[in-house]
């Protein structure tokens, strides 16, 4: 957060999956992206941009950016 601070609007508000359920290992990305796609879908996300990033003990980096799409009913 004290490094990204300036991108953000509110830059203490976001969420943390790890403070709950720990560390999850290799599932995290699957599981981040599978947070997201639910909160959207169940309208519990207050945007449409998500942003999800991971960090390895190891120093491994990693993020992706993510945009609600309206679901298609046919």
């Amino acid at each position: 957060m004290l490094r990204t601070r300036e991108f953000f609007i509110e830059p203490g508000k976001f969420i943390a999956p790890a403070d709950c359920w720990g560390d999850v290992g290799a599932a995290t990305g699957a599981l981040l992206i599978n947070l997201i796609t639910t909160a959207a879908a169940k309208g519990y996300a207050q945007g449409e941009l998500s942003l999800l990033w991971a960090s390895s003990e190891s120093g491994e980096r990693s993020a992706a950016l993510l945009q609600a799409q309206p679901l298609i009913k046919e």
